[in-house]
């Protein structure tokens, strides 16, 4: 029986029923004709496939744009920008019978397994005479799901191998260089449909990969609150940070950022007020939002009475003190930059003290609180 190796139109997943019959014609003279390219079809096979490939071409049409094309022996480099991205790696078709060209080899068959044999197996896996099948690697840094496809996103089509491979991202374990070799039989030529020499996929086909930049993490920052009015120097801890192109909390941009280490940052909070996230930008993104990165704003406290407005210079007054934003616990009053005695926060609205020996004239009673200290003005006056 004589076979004749007919030029392999570009097969869609689609097809894949009808030609799985028809290959099987060709395995069974592999014998009588062991240079024949069994993943090759004869005539008639190829006219049936030619028409439906006609069928299927608004397939292809519809497919993305290859990330990128390229035409080697030994490999290529992939650059990831995130978790679950699908890269279309696509490969240079060489022309049927235009000869054992480029990476006319690579386009046969690149296989998970060194040895597999080219000329009987398909890629990626090598675990089958009549479909594609992806392999899906684990690496100590990541994991990846590769799929062959017989058509390539720029409109090609391999005779009968694969013109595309589209790697998925699945999980990253460690954000660093990664790689992955599969294997390929440089004897064995997509364009001649045939293995001119040793079937056996042994040389490396090496995909370098650059995974995705780290997001940056707020595990912790201290202080946990400050004056409303800004300026309190926050360490703000996490991974990942190193890089940092901005701080912010909440809306607003910090200052004086300082990158202490990839895991610490100093920054200056700006003004603001209420409750609000600290969040860290670097290449990898911005910083997911948690309970461990709140800022408080305390306002500063007002001071809108005193009672009685006066006593002896011998001091000994006690006054009561009325205003808003008075911390317990944390409250100082000042006559005229004096420090009160008997200080009690009765509430956060009301201040009892007594007044320092000393004063002279009419001076200003203010309070300080984590929140700054209360503006002067006419309602806060006693006189010695």
């Amino acid at each position: 029986m004589t076979f004749t190796t007919g030029t392999r139109q570009g097969c869609l997943p689609t097809l894949r029923a009808a030609w799985q019959v028809l290959r099987s014609v060709c395995v069974a003279a592999a014998v009588a004709h062991a240079q024949l390219r069994c993943r090759g079809l004869n005539t008639l096979a190829a006219m049936v496939l030619l028409v439906l490939a006609a069928m299927g071409a608004s397939v292809s049409s519809a497919q993305a744009v290859c990330d990128q094309t390229v035409n080697s022996t030994s490999g290529a480099t992939i650059n990831f920008t995130s978790i679950g991205q699908v890269y279309h790696l696509c490969l240079t078709v060489v022309t049927a019978g235009a000869g054992h060209t480029g990476d006319d080899a690579v386009v046969y068959g690149l296989y998970s397994m060194s040895g597999t044999d080219a000329l009987n197996q398909l890629p990626i896996a090598g675990t089958s005479t009549s479909a594609y099948s992806d392999f899906s690697p684990t690496t100590s840094r990541a994991s990846y799901k590769f799929s062959p496809k017989s058509a390539n996103d720029n409109g090609q089509n391999a005779n009968s191998g694969n013109a595309q491979i589209d790697i998925t991202l699945n999980s990253v374990t460690t954000f660093a260089q990664d790689s992955v070799t599969l294997y390929y039989a440089p004897s064995c030529s997509d364009a001649l449909l045939e293995c001119t020499g040793d079937s056996h996929a042994t040389t490396p086909w090496t995909f370098t990969i650059n995974l995705p930049t780290p997001p940056p993490t707020v595990t912790s920052i201290s202080p946990t609150s400050g004056p409303a009015g800004g300026g309190t120097s926050v360490i703000i801890t996490g991974t990942n940070l190193s890089g940092a192109t901005a701080v912010t909390f909440g809306p607003t941009a910090a200052t004086g950022i300082t990158i202490n280490s990839p895991t610490q940052i100093t920054a200056t909070s700006p003004t603001g007020s209420g409750t609000v996230d600290v969040t860290v930008t670097t290449a990898g993104g911005t910083s997911a939002t948690s309970v461990n990165d709140r800022f408080t704003y305390i306002a500063a406290p007002t001071v809108t009475s005193v009672s009685p407005n006066s006593g002896p210079a011998a001091g000994g007054t006690t006054v009561t003190i009325v205003g808003t934003g008075f911390i317990v616990g944390a409250s100082t009053v000042s006559f005229g930059g004096t420090p009160a005695t008997g200080v009690t926060v009765n509430s956060t609205t009301s201040i009892t003290a007594t007044s320092p020996a000393g004063g002279t004239g009419t001076i200003d009673v203010t309070v300080t609180t984590a929140g700054g200290t209360s503006a002067t003005s006419a309602n806060d006056r006693f006189t010695y």
